[in-house]
């Protein structure tokens, strides 16, 4: 029986798993493999080099690890690092482990969204939750009508899980007497507790508290989620009783909906939140663009209006790559193409030529971008420094890059 392909890790993928090696090491593998490296003193130029190589076949560079290095790498991918055998620790790595050997943790992304809903649509629903909530979820019944709310978002009921107790009176012992204590939700089949406090109150003050109760809950909650309408703290306790996985204003909930994996109707045992530094991506993306715009700039003071309608074009096609409108990797594919064979502008142009036309014959790969920006596209010349800057900003996850910093 012929063995399926062996998937091909995006450049993205093999440059997260690159970036957990030291620069020695990388050092090493570039030599061992004969790699240009434009600075071996920086780690960023030396995972370029060996992402760059597209001939590279990246199993290559994984079987050149100890099996030790191996084990890190999948403790830091979060894949679990059981087995001594390096093959295997190396397919671990490259996502075609056997089927009998099912990965310890699945990733919140790869699951299928909320009650059909898509992660755009849950950010939405999330969005229009955090307006109302600082109006209406007041005086009674506040918080059993403010979780609820929160778990319609996700797909649920007004009603709630069915599992699930909402609110939920817990006994605890206090003082040496045992006392019953509310909570929002208590959800024991998957260990998520919900607790609502005052406006006024401190989350860490509530949570020292809180805690006492999760301890003498039965099973220990692991996840459990403290807001006081304000703020919001996530707190992971098999990892940290002490400080919390998330704490973000309740305004940010919707840019950070992936770490809440547990609300989902389709949860699966042994997900686990993602959570992304929005605010740091969102920044250095826009230390990135700035860089390429002031480059450009000072290169072409007498294009001025050019340069801006080049880097908001820029700046629309990554966000354009990552939420769908564009085929996945398609621009930052062509960035590594560009400067591989030295004509990236070429590549650009004719990127934006096609996003700006409105009848290809079919199949059409692009989409069309109607709307000013494009209806008289605009490149311009990229030197090494100005490529690699697009090329970076491109890389990053521009889902969770705030377009307000723009």
């Amino acid at each position: 029986m012929p063995m399926p392909p062996e998937p091909r890790l995006s450049p993205k993928q093999r440059r997260k798993i690159l970036k957990h090696l030291s620069r020695d090491r990388l050092a090493e593998l570039t030599r061992h493999f004969q790699l240009e490296v434009t600075d071996r003193r920086s780690c960023d130029a030396l995972v370029d080099a060996i992402v760059r190589k597209r001939a590279l076949d990246f199993r290559e560079v994984l079987e050149q690890l100890r099996r030790d290095e191996l084990q890190e790498l999948c403790a830091a991918l979060e894949l679990g690092t059981g087995g001594r055998e390096k093959a295997k620790l190396v397919d671990r790595i490259l996502g075609v482990e056997e089927q009998d050997e099912p990965r310890e943790v699945r990733a919140a992304s790869d699951l299928p969204p909320p009650d059909g809903k898509s992660g755009s649509a849950v950010k939405s629903l999330l969005r229009r939750f955090v307006i109302r909530t600082a109006a209406e979820y007041l005086g009674r019944g506040a918080t059993t009508q403010f979780t609820s709310r929160l778990l319609e978002c996700f797909g649920w009921p007004a009603s709630g899980p069915p599992e699930a107790r909402m609110p939920a009176s817990l006994a605890v012992v206090e003082g040496a007497q045992r006392v019953t204590r509310t909570v929002a939700l208590w959800w024991p089949a998957r260990r998520v507790l919900v607790d609502v406090v005052k406006h006024d109150v401190m989350l860490d003050y509530a949570w020292k508290e809180l805690l006492r109760v999760c301890l003498q809950t039965d099973p220990v909650p692991q996840y459990v989620v403290l807001t006081n309408q304000r703020e919001l703290h996530l707190y992971d306790v098999a990892r940290d009783r002490e400080v919390p996985r998330l704490a973000i204003a309740l305004d940010d909930l919707p840019k950070y909906s992936e770490a809440f994996p547990f609300f989902s109707t389709t949860w699966l045992p042994g997900t686990t939140p993602q959570i992304i530094n929005v605010s740091k991506v969102s920044g250095e993306v826009a230390g990135l663009v700035a860089k390429l715009y002031r480059s450009l700039k000072e290169q072409h003071p007498k294009r001025e209006r050019d340069v801006v309608q080049f880097t908001l074009q820029c700046i629309l096609t990554m966000f354009a790559e990552d939420i769908g409108l564009l085929p996945q990797q398609h621009f930052t594919t062509l960035l590594y193409d560009g400067a591989r064979h030295r004509d990236a502008e070429k590549r650009i142009a004719g990127l934006f030529r096609l996003m700006s036309t409105r009848d290809v014959p079919a199949p059409r790969a692009v989409a069309y971008f109607n709307g000013g920006l494009f209806s008289t596209p605009v490149t311009m010349p990229l030197g090494d420094v100005q490529l690699a800057a697009l090329t970076k900003a491109a890389e990053a996850n521009w889902k969770y890059v705030d377009p307000h910093i723009f």
